[in-house]
């Protein structure tokens, strides 16, 4: 953790820097939304190693697939279920929790990391 701090405080900067633009002209800032950004931009670097560049960019490849890989609808919720329950029932009724392009895209990104590394 404390090798990733220096990461943390880059991203901090950039978002003190976001906050300060945006709010200039005294406009309202979505706190929520904003630190969802800098979150990813954080997870983004220390997990993957990638500068996702969320904080400048709300429509980031990175943001945009990790946002759909989160987002859970009741048949996400039920496939997941019955993936740790029932797996084999799940397999026969072909219930998938992420869509085929997350799924290349997060295993790819992953694969590139650890040959990286």
């Amino acid at each position: 953790m404390r090798m990733m701090f220096y990461l943390v405080e880059i991203f901090g900067r950039d978002l003190v820097m976001y906050l300060d633009k945006v709010t200039a002209d005294g406009t309202p800032v979505d706190v929520k939304e904003t630190m969802t950004r800098f979150t990813t931009d954080v997870i983004a670097s220390c997990a993957f190693g990638i500068n996702s560049n969320s904080i400048k960019n709300p429509d980031a490849e990175f943001r945009r697939y990790m946002r759909k890989a989160v987002d859970f609808t009741f048949m996400k919720g039920l496939a997941a279920l019955l993936g740790f329950l029932a797996p084999n029932l799940n397999k026969r009724l072909n219930l998938k929790v992420l869509d085929d392009d997350t799924t290349d895209y997060i295993r790819r990104t992953v694969w590139e990391t650890v040959e990286y590394r």
